[in-house]
């Protein structure tokens, strides 16, 4: 089998995770005898087996005496140490496996290089680097987190044809507006399931009492964070509903600048990645401080003529890719 062909099979079924993998990285891993899958599996749920161990698990009994003449591939460099589970690449070289083709090295420093290292000494014939680029896009949230130090940031706004994205809201209107369509939702909630955790800020935690789960979809609910730009005590009533309702709550320190502050909660959480959902204000200042890697904007066909003016695009983005659902164009933008 072509090693890149191979390389995608591990990267699709990896995929297959839906974001129960947070915190560990997206990892899948075939087995192949002379052209053939005889085993393939992925990692599902963080604690749970890795990828390689499910390959294993999945070969059928007729083809177990295949193994020792089989290549594993795996889009992410086996793991050598003990964590939650026992190290993939121990596991690999007791099953007498003679050649691993790798996707990509781990970044983690526990990881990094050594299971590599491992397999080589054990007489393993290693080869790394097969479509690398795809697997370190498929892991983008692992890999910024542990290189950079902080969360991967998706930021996600739904607009109006004319840029708002809110009405003028009085003693009747006290809803947010509803900008984009129905069937957007699933998708809006899949993006959800897919970082660990989500933020707003407090005039959006204030207004519109955001569930920020993933009712239209499926997948894990995102952890929930409610940002506090202001140094001023905020009701006592709202910060205690905020407590109730299991969010986590960043504040600025006293001490410190509501940038300073922010900075400061991103590089000590533990999150690989957070999706901003609002509000404006609170996007805007991702974009001020370029503490974000993508953007994702849903533009309704509606003109609001007033209202909530929807944050500013920066010069400095990449258009992805953009499609249409029903009354609204999708856009995805990336931090060049």
């Amino acid at each position: 089998m072509n090693d890149n062909i191979a390389m995608n099979r591990c990267i699709s079924i990896a995929a297959n995770s839906g974001g129960w993998n947070h915190p560990n990285p997206r990892v899948g891993s075939i087995i192949v005898h002379n052209n053939r899958i005889i085993g393939e599996g992925f990692h599902y749920k963080y604690g749970s087996d890795h990828a390689e161990v499910m390959a294993f698990k999945s070969i059928k009994k007729i083809d177990e005496g295949l193994v020792k003449n089989s290549t594993l591939y795996v889009n992410l460099e086996p793991c050598s140490h003990f964590g939650k589970t026992p190290p993939c690449a121990d596991l690999i070289i007791k099953k007498g496996i003679k050649k691993v083709i790798i996707g990509s090295r781990d970044p983690n420093p526990k990881v990094s290089g050594s299971g590599i290292r491992k397999l080589k000494l054990a007489g393993v014939h290693v080869t790394v680097g097969v479509n690398e680029m795809e697997c370190q896009e498929l892991n983008k949230r692992f890999f910024k987190s542990i290189i950079h130090g902080l969360p991967y940031i998706v930021l996600k706004w739904a607009e109006s044809s004319d840029k708002f994205i809110d009405g003028l809201r009085d003693s009747k209107n006290i809803k947010p507006y509803k900008i984009s369509s129905p069937s957007v939702q699933p998708i809006v909630h899949s993006w959800r399931s897919q970082e660990e955790a989500i933020l707003v800020g407090i005039k959006t935690f204030i207004k519109d009492e955001p569930k920020l789960n993933v009712r239209f979809s499926s997948g894990p609910n995102p952890k929930k964070i409610l940002w506090i730009p202001t140094k001023k005590i905020t009701d006592k009533i709202i910060i205690k509903k905020a407590i109730n309702d299991n969010w986590i709550i960043w504040r600025t320190n006293s001490e410190k600048s509501a940038e300073q502050s922010l900075i400061e909660h991103l590089q000590t959480c533990e999150f690989r990645s957070i999706l901003i959902e609002g509000g404006a204000d609170t996007i805007n200042r991702f974009f001020e401080l370029s503490i974000w890697n993508e953007c994702r904007i849903i533009r309704n066909k509606i003109t609001l003529k007033n209202g909530v003016k929807a944050p500013f695009l920066p010069k400095n983005t990449i258009l992805k890719k953009s499609y249409c659902i029903d009354n609204d164009e999708v856009f995805t933008y990336l931090r060049k």
